[in-house]
Parts: structure tokens; C-alpha cells; sequence
């Protein structure tokens, strides 16, 4: 049997050990604003509890407000066209931290974790990805060539405009409010609880797995695949 004095000093620095790594940097100071010079991008995805407000403009410029050493451990790093908001060390506790991002096309965004982006203009892009990974928010509006949305989890995405075709897919209790955008085609997958509203004027294929329902608007053709609860809903 082990010394009793070895066993309490071994848990005892193995306490000590977990806490200090389980702690990161606070928040500190005022808020302040803060340019931040981060390579060209067509994508961000938001990694990090904050808000990230995006606008169309001829000229790429990112700001942040929050408080300086939390803005500090922004990273600015770039992977294929897109920029990984997050940070660069632990951080566990600071005020509201919001991100201010203006670019000339955008072609990606995700959200991975619990923040939330909004669009404050209508986006024209040829190809248009959004995600959702985890319970954040997304709300876009767009004029793309197709849309390509996924929900991953108990987030949600909002999404207005037009576009000739998109697609939808929801693993979870998540929910996809597309009523405002009007397209042709549409495609639909819900795997689990989702809730998914779209628009379409000439055809809807819907697959539900589980107690998901797909309410639409428009005058489309319907090819419908359902197992479990979930229901196709006529919302005109």
C-alpha cells in the first residue's frame, strides 16, 4: 500500500496542475475599439463567444470593440480564404466582444460555438456557405447563384434574398428560417428535430428523418421522404 502522505501530495499537485491549466487570461480595462490587419478573406468562422457583424464594401477592413488585452489574443491567421476568429491562449472570462468585418464578396461563414453573426448587407456572391455548429445564431441576407446551409446542433440561421437554388441540412434541434429567401429549387434534410421553413417556386425535395418539419411557401412540386413524426407543411 502507498504512503497516505505520497497519495494526498500527488493529488494535491495534480490539483494544483488541472486548475492552472483550466484558468486563461481575463478580461481587463475599458472597451475600446481596435483595428486589426488580417490578410484577404471570402469566409470567417467564428470560433469564440462574441458577435460578429458583417458589411459588403469595396474596401476589406476589420474593427473590434472589447477590451484591449482580450482584442490582443485575436488571431488573424487565414486558411483557404477564410479567417478562424479566435483566440491565439486560453481566455476565460471577459466583457462583450464584438467584430466588425467589412469585405468585398463572401462566400463562407460558420459558426462554431455559442456567438452570433449578422449581416448588415445583402451579400451577391456566386456560391454562399453557411454553417452552424453548436446553439449560435446566424442572420444573412444574400443575391447567390446557390445556397448551401448546414445546422449542426440547436443553432439557427436566418437567411433572406434570392437565389436559384439551395440546399438545407439539420442534424439536431435546430432551425432554418428561410422564408425570406426565394428560390427555384430547394432541397431539404433533417435528421433529428429541426424545424426548416423555405420558399420555392418550382420543386421541393424534402428527406425527414425524425420529428422535423419543413413548412414552405410558393407553388413547388413535392418529392417527400419521410421517417418518423415529421411533416411537409403547406405555409401559403
Amino acid at each position: 500500500m502507498k504512503n497516505p502522505s505520497f497519495l494526498r501530495s500527488f493529488l494535491f499537485v495534480l490539483c494544483s496542475t488541472l486548475l492552472l491549466t483550466s484558468c486563461g487570461e481575463k478580461g481587463k480595462g475599458d472597451i475600446v475599439t481596435r483595428q486589426l490587419t488580417v490578410p484577404a478573406f471570402e469566409g470567417v468562422n467564428l470560433r469564440i463567444v462574441a458577435d460578429v457583424v458583417l458589411t459588403e464594401g469595396a474596401t476589406q477592413k476589420v474593427e473590434v470593440r472589447g477590451q484591449e488585452n482580450i482584442i490582443n489574443r485575436l488571431k488573424t491567421a487565414v486558411d483557404n480564404g477564410t479567417w478562424e476568429i479566435e483566440f491565439d491562449n486560453r481566455v476565460s472570462d471577459y466583457d462583450k466582444l464584438t467584430v466588425y468585418v467589412t469585405l468585398p464578396r463572401l462566400r463562407r461563414v460558420v459558426n462554431s460555438g455559442s456567438g452570433s453573426i449578422q449581416g448588415l448587407s445583402t451579400f451577391t456572391t456566386s456560391d454562399l456557405s453557411v454553417n452552424v455548429n453548436g446553439s449560435g445564431n446566424t442572420v444573412l441576407a444574400t443575391t447567390a447563384t446557390t445556397v448551401d446551409a448546414g445546422i449542426s446542433g440547436s443553432g439557427n440561421i436566418e437567411l433572406s434574398g434570392s437565389t436559384p437554388s439551395q440546399s438545407v441540412r439539420i442534424s439536431g434541434s435546430g432551425s432554418y428560417r428561410g422564408f425570406g429567401l426565394r428560390s427555384d429549387q430547394c432541397e431539404v434534410s433533417i435528421s433529428g428535430s429541426g424545424q426548416v421553413e423555405v420558399t420555392a417556386n418550382t420543386t421541393l425535395r424534402a428527406d425527414i428523418a425524425g420529428s422535423g418539419n419543413v413548412r414552405y411557401k410558393g407553388r413547388p412540386s413535392i418529392n417527400a421522404t419521410v421517417s418518423g413524426s415529421g411533416r411537409v407543411i403547406n405555409s401559403n
